[in-house]
């Protein structure tokens, strides 16, 4: 970061915060945006014991900046360890996240959380408080006492926001309006991420998870948030390991038995509805494209198919028919299908 001559750095941790590598940095802000159960055999199995973990990159006298929706155990928790490792804790109301109204917010929440919008607000203004980012106008506007802009009005500016999103694949990124990636994961990033698709949209689910995140809880989330016409599972690499992820992915009985799934009214005699199992992401990506155009084959009664490599056409660029493709559950999968994407 240094030899790059930046100002200001953004840094995600990768897991956690106490024990990540990235805590040799001591950031002035720091900002906790969710708790989730996760990576339970590392940080622990209960979000007090995540949240301590994850809030152990605040240093001393730097901020910590929480979401009061953040469970209320896990925020007591995450401002215990500010406090003992002394920071400054500021909790902030992501109700609102943002002034836009009418067209531009609409445009703009599908682009964004407005959680984080608020979250991304309350640091910028904080790193103004410490003196980041004055300009000489602005420090001479505070030397006469007049009113300096708030930084994070920035965020109200719905130019800026689509700037700031090009800068940020695989989050709520449509590639064409009928094919948008998110590498949600978790049940609270999936049920997020289904508050960026439009309602009551026709959607065809591509998903594949790791082997180390929690299949049932996704399960849920995308039966429930999601509810898609069908769902295609794809391994995120050619291992055995990963195939047999997708395959009981495919197999969950949340997904076998349709417990939330909803079949489609429309297509009673061709593939939507069901649930199939590819044997990799190319074959997914163009079987997801063939089902949002209505031109799977195949047709069947049975809620699940495997497909075979080859057997779906090109994903082209060829009309969905307004079906949207929602591909998620994975970083990795959402890259892969970006450059398959790009490519053909």
């Amino acid at each position: 970061v240094a030899s790059q001559g930046c100002d200001v750095a953004v840094v995600e941790c990768g897991l956690g915060g106490r024990r990540d590598s990235t805590n040799v940095l001591e950031s002035p802000v720091c900002v906790l945006t969710s708790v989730e159960l996760e990576h339970t055999e590392v940080l622990g199995t209960d979000l007090a014991s995540i949240a301590a973990e994850k809030a152990a990159i605040a240093s001393l006298g730097g901020t910590l900046i929480l979401p009061r929706a953040l469970p209320e155990e896990a925020r007591r928790a995450a401002a215990t360890v500010a406090s003992e490792r002394g920071a400054t804790v500021v909790t902030v109301t992501t109700g609102g996240g943002t002034l836009l109204t009418g067209r531009d917010r609409r445009q703009t929440s599908r682009l964004f959380d407005a959680s984080n919008v608020a979250l991304a607000k309350r640091a910028l203004d904080e790193l103004q408080r410490r003196g980041l980012f004055r300009d000489d106008e602005s420090r001479a506007a505070t030397k006469k006492k007049h009113t300096v802009v708030s930084l994070g009005a920035l965020l109200d500016n719905p130019n800026v926001l689509r700037a700031a999103k090009a800068a940020l694949p695989a989050r709520r990124e449509w590639l064409s309006p009928t094919l948008v990636l998110d590498g949600a994961h978790t049940e609270e990033s999936v049920r997020s991420f289904a508050k960026a698709l439009p309602t009551g949209a026709d959607l065809i689910a591509l998903v594949g998870l790791a082997g180390d995140k929690d299949l049932p809880r996704f399960v849920n989330a995308v039966a429930s948030a999601i509810r898609p016409t069908a769902v295609v599972c794809a391994p995120l690499d050619g291992t055995d390991a990963a195939r047999q992820r997708a395959a009981d992915l495919a197999r969950a009985p949340f997904f076998g038995s349709f417990g939330g799934l909803r079949s489609s009214q429309s297509h009673q005699n061709d593939d939507a509805g069901r649930i199939h199992l590819a044997p990799d992401i190319r074959t997914a990506f163009h079987k997801a494209t063939d089902l949002a155009r209505g031109s799977s084959s195949g047709a069947g009664t049975s809620s699940f198919s495997a497909v075979d490599a080859g057997s779906s056409s090109s994903a082209g660029s060829s009309s969905s028919g307004g079906k949207i493709v929602a591909v998620f559950g994975s970083f990795s999968l959402c890259g892969q299908v970006r450059a398959i994407y790009l490519r053909e």
